[in-house]
This record gives structure tokens, C-alpha cells and sequence, in this order.
């Protein structure tokens, strides 16, 4: 033992193979028994005995300080690995968050730039219906006053017609009945010269009357040339005017008809044209917004399958690094058993005392160690007393074999003190307590520790039963699926 600092800093010298321990059985002895020497020796015997119990004691807090520390290092790690990846998502979930809102007004913004243009579409379209109705209505109003118009004038005209042709029959009748008066007063003239005259004037009379007969059938034939053609062709005339008036109103008619038609089916093929337009509008519109959802989704991908890549790298460099302090661990070991091989053979087999021999290397020590190097599933155990680090109850005496201590009750208080156990007040209580290991029992902050490293290194699905992680796994999936429906209902 070399003497450090403090007592937490000495360290442990091997012996130089040339000295000799004050114990060794190569001294000299003296013959003769000296009880002071004696008692000398038995004194820095039981001083080096215990300089090696507080040296082992204080190493194996050494090594509990580094592992608990090399194991709030790695906690920490973790932590902050899950504190960078947290943030990463949560940075995501806030720009998928602000895309989807800036979508949705845009969207909107669309829907009501769209509602307005069909909502002037329809007041245009209904303003020029109402524009072509008027006209229509005007249209048809001024053909029925022209229609009112020519059939009021040919009404005139039928009637002055009419009138004319009256005014002529009645001056036909009168010269009519002028003529037969005048024939009749001729008769009666001329009876009057027949009664008068003699026979030889009959023969003219006759001639006379011959003639006046011709000239009746004269005024009857003219009368019915009149009748066959002047008014004929009047009468020819007012029909084929009639027939005109009504052919060109029907042929209006349908002129107006199909142009009505016409204008109807250009305006619903103009109609049917922007629709299509839109509607492709809003497809490109979609198909562009797809592939930019489509667009995202790989980036987001990318970044978490880098994150996870990035976290599987460091696993396995920490893991090859855990190895390779293993693999090197295990040489050292290695080499450690071959120098002891090689100085037991010097010695021809002796057996150093354990008090000087605490670095010795067992089989059941090299046979765990190579197994941790190999990295196996189960690492074999050692009974050595050496190799166990339990509890530090193993330190003292009886050096980890069994103990039968008496029960007492601990939880209770037995008399004036108040409550007796850990928290055990004075008296001859707590020397009880002191001589059954009491004080020494209950590890509150150990298994507070405990606990706590159990609750960090267990998993999520730990204490759950299998009807819960089935019922769990479901409504995963109904989730999944309810956000796969959302998704496809947006797009």
C-alpha cells in the first residue's frame, strides 16, 4: 500500500520479487520466543488486514461511483436524444399544422372566388333572359301591331272594295231600271205605233225588239265579263294577300323559334365549356396540391428514416464501444491469469495468502468474462466471495456466509421513545437494534434507486396483459385508418 493524499486515494503496489513480507516464513526466526515481537507482529498483521479491507472497500466504491455515473451519463444521453427527437416531431406537427391551415384557406378563398364567379354567371344569364324575353315580347308586340295594322288596312280595303262594288251594282241596277224604263216607255211607244200603225210596221217592231234583246244580252254579257274578271281578280288578289299575311307570320314564327333555339343551345354549350374549364382547373389544381402532399410525405419520411438511422448508428457505435471495453477487459484478464500462471510455476506451486493475493484470477472469473466478451445470452455465476459485489454486507464478518440474527420488531415502538426501527430513537433500544443489524436493514434511497432505474430501463407494454395490448394494437389501427380517411377526404 502506497499512501496517497487521503485515505480514498492510496493505492495498492504489488511486491518486488526480490523483498520479502514481514510474514514470510523465509525470515529468520529466533529461537527463542519473544511475546513482544510477537504482539508486534500480530499488531501490523491485523493493521495491514484492515489497511486491505478499507483499500477493497474503498475500489468497490470507486467502481459503484463509475457505474453509477457512467449510468446517469447514458440517462442523460437518452434524455436528450428523446428531448431533440421530441422537438424535431413536434416541429414537424407544427408546420404539417400550418401547411394544412394555409390549405384550408386557401381552399376556401377559392371556394368563395368560385361561388362568385357562378353567382355572376347566373345573374348574367338571368339578365339575358330577361333581355331576350323583352325583346321577344317587343318582337312579337310589333309584329302583331304591323299584323294589326295591314289587316285593319285590308279591312279598309275590302270595304271601300266592297263600297265600290255596291255603288257599281246599284249604278247597273239603275241604269238597269233606266233602261227597262226606257225599253218599257219605248214598248208602250212603240205598242202605241203598232196599235197605231198597221201590220206592215210589225215587221220592224219585231226588228226593233230583236235588237233591243241583243242589246240586253249585250249588257248581261258585260255585266258577267265584270263579274268573271275584274272582281275575280279583285277577290283573286284579297286572298293571295290573306294567304301572303298568314305564311309570312308562321315563317316569322318559326324564324324566331329557331333563333330562340339556337341562341339557347350556343348558350348552353358556352355554359357547358366553362364548367369543363373549371372543372379541369380544379383537377390541376388537386393533382398539383397531391403531389405536393405527396412531396411532403417523402421529405417527412426522409427526415424520420435519417433520424432513425442517425440513432441506429449511435446504438451501435455505443454497443461496439461497450464490446471493444469488453473484448479488452477480457485480454486483460487474460493476461492477468497467464502472469499468474507464470509466477506460480516460479514459485512451484505456492499459494500466496489471500491477504497479499486479492488480484487473483479464478477459473469461474475467466470463464465469465470471456462469455461477456463473446457477448452470450446467459454469463455463468461465480461462488467466489471475491467476485461479488451484492451488498457490502459481505465485507464483514462472517464474510457473506450465513447469518442467523434474532427477529425483532422494528415497525413498532415497545415503550417511551416513539416509533423504534431505522428512525429508532435513543435508549437501550437502539442498541438492540444496533445488535441485530436493525439501523442496517431497510435501503429507503437504495431501493427508491432501484426503482427508479427499473421504471427508466422497462419497456411501454410492461404490466399490461395480453386482452389490453390486443385491445390497444385495435384501437391503434382504427386510428391509423381514421387518419388515412381524413387525409383522403381533404385531398
Amino acid at each position: 500500500m502506497v499512501a496517497g493524499h487521503s485515505n480514498q486515494d492510496d493505492a495498492y503496489v504489488p511486491r518486488a520479487m526480490w523483498s520479502a513480507t514481514y510474514d514470510s516464513p523465509l525470515k529468520s526466526t529466533h529461537a527463542k520466543f519473544d511475546a513482544h515481537t510477537f504482539m508486534d507482529d500480530e499488531m501490523r498483521r491485523q493493521q495491514h488486514k484492515e489497511g486491505m479491507k478499507a483499500y477493497v472497500q474503498n475500489q468497490l466504491g470507486k467502481q459503484m461511483q463509475e457505474t453509477f455515473a457512467f449510468r446517469g451519463t447514458m440517462r442523460d444521453e437518452k434524455k436528450e436524444l428523446e428531448r431533440a427527437v421530441t422537438a424535431d416531431i413536434q416541429r414537424q406537427q407544427q408546420r404539417a399544422k400550418f401547411e394544412h391551415d394555409e390549405e384550408m384557406k386557401n381552399r376556401a378563398h377559392l371556394r368563395a372566388t368560385l361561388d362568385r364567379q357562378v353567382s355572376d354567371l347566373d345573374r348574367r344569364a338571368k339578365e339575358a333572359r330577361m333581355q331576350s324575353l323583352t325583346e321577344g315580347a317587343e318582337l312579337k308586340a310589333r309584329c302583331m301591331q304591323q299584323l294589326c295594322q295591314e289587316l285593319q288596312t285590308q279591312a279598309n280595303r275590302k270595304k271601300a272594295m266592297k263600297k265600290d262594288a255596291d255603288d257599281m251594282r246599284h249604278e247597273i241596277s239603275n241604269r238597269a231600271r233606266e233602261n227597262k224604263a226606257a225599253k218599257q216607255r219605248e214598248t208602250d211607244e212603240l205598242n202605241e205605233t203598232i196599235r197605231t200603225q198597221t201590220l206592215q210596221d210589225e215587221y220592224r217592231l219585231a226588228a226593233q225588239q230583236e235588237r233591243l234583246r241583243a242589246s240586253q244580252a249585250n249588257a248581261d254579257a258585260k255585266e258577267a265579263v265584270f263579274m268573271a274578271t275584274a272582281f275575280a281578280e279583285s277577290s283573286a288578289k284579297t286572298n293571295y294577300e290573306t294567304k301572303r299575311l298568314d305564311r309570312d307570320e308562321k315563317q316569322l314564327q318559326m324564324r324566331s323559334d329557331l333563333h330562340y333555339s339556337r341562341r339557347e343551345a350556343a348558350r348552353e354549350r358556352h355554359r357547358q365549356n366553362m364548367v369543363n374549364t373549371l372543372n379541369m382547373q380544379v383537377g390541376a389544381s388537386g393533382g398539383k396540391k397531391e403531389l405536393e402532399r405527396l412531396g411532403k410525405e417523402k421529405d417527412r419520411d426522409a427526415v424520420n428514416t435519417s433520424h432513425r438511422l442517425a440513432i441506429e448508428a449511435d446504438l451501435a457505435r455505443h454497443r461496439a464501444r461497450k464490446q471493444e471495453e469488453v473484448e479488452l477487459q477480457a485480454e486483460l484478464v487474460k493476461q492477468m491469469q497467464d502472469k499468474q500462471a507464470r509466477q506460480r510455476e516460479d514459485l512451484d506451486g505456492f499459494r500466496p495468502l489471500a491477504s497479499t493475493n486479492t488480484m487473483e484470477v479464478s477459473q469461474s472469473f475467466m470463464d465469465m468474462t470471456l462469455a461477456r466478451a463473446k457477448s452470450e445470452g446467459s454469463l455463468p455465476k461465480s461462488n467466489d466471495l471475491m467476485h461479488r459485489v451484492d451488498a457490502s454486507r459481505h465485507l464483514d464478518k462472517p464474510m457473506g456466509r450465513a447469518e442467523v440474527k434474532p427477529w425483532v420488531d422494528i415497525a413498532s415502538s415497545l415503550g417511551i421513545g416513539g416509533v423504534s426501527g431505522v428512525f429508532g430513537g435513543e435508549g437501550h433500544m437502539k442498541m438492540k437494534l444496533a445488535g441485530t443489524g436493525g439501523m442496517k436493514r431497510i435501503m429507503t434511497k437504495a431501493s427508491s434507486l432501484a426503482m427508479r432505474d427499473h421504471h427508466m430501463q422497462a419497456t411501454w407494454s410492461e404490466g399490461l396483459s395480453g386482452s389490453e395490448l390486443k385491445s390497444g394494437i385495435k384501437n391503434a389501427k382504427k386510428r391509423h385508418q381514421a387518419q388515412l380517411a381524413d387525409k383522403s377526404d381533404l385531398f
